[in-house]
């Protein structure tokens, strides 16, 4: 009897430490209960948040995209002079030369129509360009025009800068994304890929047939969409922006040296590995410093060439 009773004792403290065990793990079994719930609320929160981050990234693209746009337009009046050796004695006077190469293409150009003129930075290697920024946009276009029509040369020159003749190449001020639209679109015309390529007022125009539809090239993305169109895999490049969000040119896979007058402190940051897609985000971390509103891109011979005003190239 007594055996039974002890046997009874421990069953009854076994089973109480075990309501002792289930009154400790109770508020962890509530909360398992509830596990499903919070992780259904948890990935709806996630959800929102990819869709507010997308609908950013869409946001931030427009944004660049009128930035570029204004850009160029900030540009419209600018002429770049590419070929004209520079006179190192100290005593040049680029707005007389601009003045004496309109005059060479029988265009009357006069000092009040020059809001400025100089030379770029370049490298020592290198000729530098010269810039001018016209009050005249009608002007400009003629002198581009001419230029193209005439194969312009140094023929002209005089004293210290005369020599033996070389081409000087008149070309529009182009933002960086219009280099490389042009450029690809270049690539295409080589290709026989597309029909007609041109450049009206710094936009890169594309005719893949010749009664076809133009289209009008002013993005990255407009680019791959008529690649994916043509049958050709998408293109990715590296992108640097400055503080202030403008594209700053590269060579080479770096932020070209004659690009800015600040060149020496230009910094390179979160450079993307080869062949990455950029996202928004990642295009807005991408930073260099400061460079000069107007600089140029110093791409010499090819940019100068192509990046004419109305230009037109037509498939051979």
């Amino acid at each position: 009897m007594e055996a039974k009773i002890d046997e009874l004792l421990k069953d009854m403290q076994q089973v109480k430490g075990d309501l002792e065990t289930l009154r400790q793990i109770k508020p962890i079994l509530g909360k398992l209960v509830n596990l499903p719930e919070r992780i259904d609320n948890i990935e709806d929160e996630m959800q929102t948040v990819t869709d507010e981050v997308r609908d950013c990234r869409a946001d931030i693209e427009v944004l660049y995209e009128k930035h570029d746009t204004s850009e160029q337009y900030n540009r419209i009046n600018n002429l770049i002079i590419d070929g004209i050796p520079e006179n190192k004695s100290g005593k040049e006077n680029v707005r007389r030369l601009v003045i004496e190469l309109a005059s060479k293409l029988n265009i009357e150009l006069c000092d009040q129509e020059i809001e400025t003129a100089h030379r770029l930075p370049a490298k020592a290697d290198r000729v530098p360009a010269i810039i001018a920024r016209l009050n005249n946009r009608d002007k400009k276009v003629d002198l581009i025009k001419e230029a193209k029509k005439q194969e312009l040369d140094t023929s002209f020159l005089l004293g210290a800068q005369a020599g033996p003749a070389t081409p000087i190449y008149l070309s529009d001020h182009l933002i960086p994304i219009n280099q490389y639209l042009w450029a690809q679109a270049k690539k295409l015309i080589r290709m026989n890929a597309v029909k007609f390529i041109w450049l009206s007022n710094c936009t890169v125009k594309v005719r893949i047939l010749e009664k076809g539809p133009v289209t009008i090239l002013r993005t990255e993305a407009q680019l791959n969409k008529l690649r994916r169109k043509l049958g050709l895999p998408e293109v990715t490049r590296k992108l640097y922006r400055d503080q202030e969000g403008n594209e700053v040119a590269t060579q080479n896979g770096q932020p070209s040296s004659s690009v800015s007058q600040d060149a020496e402190t230009a910094q390179k940051v979160n450079k993307r590995s080869a062949g990455e897609a950029l996202s928004p985000n990642e295009r807005y971390q991408q930073r260099t410093k400061d460079r000069p509103t107007g600089s140029y891109n110093g791409r010499r011979g090819a940019t100068a060439r192509g990046a004419m005003n109305n230009s037109f190239v037509r498939a051979t």
